[in-house]
């Protein structure tokens, strides 16, 4: 995660493409996916009680 203020750049970059946005939504929704599917395979493959 980068600050907004991060040094050599502006705190409002608005040049940046549209798709950036929907890719980083995309990753984020992967990223959460992948996170329930590796906690559902870590409490299924534990020992129940």
């Amino acid at each position: 995660m980068q600050s907004d203020t991060a040094p050599g750049s502006s705190p409002t970059v608005d040049d940046t493409p549209s798709t950036f946005g929907a890719t980083t939504a995309a990753l984020f929704t992967l990223a959460c996916v992948v996170a329930v599917l590796m906690l559902a395979i870590v409490l299924i493959s534990a020992p129940a009680g």
